[in-house]
């Protein structure tokens, strides 16, 4: 049952449900209107819900309860689109598409995808409250899908449901605080594959613009230019806003997206320097779990490789600093045995060994609190690290 309100002073009008209705298409005249739905209502929309511009006043949606529609959602207004309140609940079963002619973005206070297919932003959408994931794609696109600093996501997120970036969109968090957080995104190029990012802060100062940025592509980097042993995957992770940022940052991949051999593939970040993309192999990369982890205040495109070529080796000591336990991890894919050498301040040798590539533990608890280095002599080069045992 509905019933229809004209209140000639305020120029609105209101559909007021009271159970649960149904539409092929919704053409909403923005006239100074608003739909208002109550508390407890279903209204489903079986095809596409339009904003025909009139008399520049921005269209509103108020929900109190939920809103499911199958089609596109399509404001030709230059006006600001609001739907707040209660959920906007997609339900398409082939591609849905979210646009309009405004330069505002969409607001919505919860959306939730609960369909079998794709929904495309062709426009700029922030989520107030609460993004749901049951089942169903969201695709940004060339769009920024924009979570406010309240708004968490819920549902079950996964293999059926997520966020994709199939251009150059972003899944982007305000946070004013610092905040753990996993973004849920993922790529369906080669059937869907579930590649959340998990940011877990250490350290930083967060203000009401601070943000966190990420998009994930399912495509080898070109930058990553091992021959053999990949990941065909990359993420890309910006943050603005935050002062001396650092982050514990877990990256979760399938075994269908590694190239080559997964056991000879190492976590991989890459940073610009002089116009050019080098790779970091500071990461830790675990094969039985299909993850890599990076501690790091240098944020950019982060993916898995070999690279193949000892013009790429890399020595890391973790943790660093210590108390005398430590690791030494080798990368150098090109090396056989390498001769290292553990000294003091003053140069003076405590140690000397060979070492391959690989991770490697060692024990220095009883030498004093300090500074030391470790020396390890490549074919072409000698690496040095200084370690600080406390």
């Amino acid at each position: 049952m509905s019933r229809l309100i004209y209140i000639p002073l305020l120029l609105a009008f209101a559909l007021l449900f009271t159970s649960q209705a149904n539409a092929q298409q919704a053409v909403f005249h923005n006239s100074g209107a608003q739909i208002v739905i109550t508390k407890g209502a279903d209204v489903n929309i079986q095809g596409s819900m339009l904003s025909e511009p009139s008399n520049n006043i921005a269209p509103k949606i108020q929900l109190n309860g939920n809103l499911s529609i199958s089609g596109d959602i399509i404001n030709h207004s230059d006006n600001l689109f609001r739907i707040s309140e209660g959920y906007l609940i997609l339900t398409g079963t082939g591609t849905q598409v979210i646009s309009s002619n405004s330069s505002n973005p969409f607001l919505v206070y919860n959306l939730e995808l609960n369909g079998t297919g794709t929904t495309l932003l062709q426009t700029n959408v922030r989520i107030i409250n609460d993004l749901n994931f049951q089942q169903g794609y969201l695709d940004v696109g060339d769009q920024d899908l924009v979570l406010y600093s309240n708004a968490v996501t819920s549902g079950t997120p996964g293999n059926q449901s997520m966020v994709i970036t199939s251009g150059t969109g972003r899944l982007i968090k305000s946070m004013a605080q610092q905040e753990d957080i996993t973004f849920p995104v993922g790529s369906t190029s080669k059937g869907a594959h579930y590649s959340p990012v998990d940011v877990a802060w250490e350290s930083g100062t967060f203000y009401s613009s601070s943000i966190v940025m990420l998009s994930v592509k399912p495509e080898k980097l070109d930058a990553n230019t091992s021959p053999q042993n990949y990941l065909e995957k990359y993420w890309d992770v910006q943050v603005s806003g935050v002062d001396n940022p650092k982050a514990d940052l877990t990256f979760h991949y399938a075994p269908e997206e590694v190239f080559g051999d997964s056991t000879q593939i190492y976590a991989m970040r890459f940073f610009e320097n002089n116009g050019q993309m080098w790779p970091r192999f500071d990461g830790e990369l675990n094969p039985v779990t299909h993850s890599f982890t990076f501690t790091t205040s240098d944020f950019g495109k982060f993916t898995a490789g070999d690279l193949g070529t000892s013009d790429f080796s890399d020595v890391i000591v973790f943790p660093n600093p210590n108390n005398g336990a430590f690791s030494i991890k080798v990368i150098a894919p090109a090396e056989g045995m390498m001769d290292m050498q553990f000294t003091n301040m003053a140069g003076q040798l405590l140690y000397s060994g060979q070492i391959d590539q690989g991770i490697h533990e060692y024990d220095f608890t009883n030498s004093p609190k300090g500074v030391y280095f470790v020396k390890i002599f490549f074919s072409d080069k000698i690496v040095t690290r200084k370690i600080v045992i406390r």
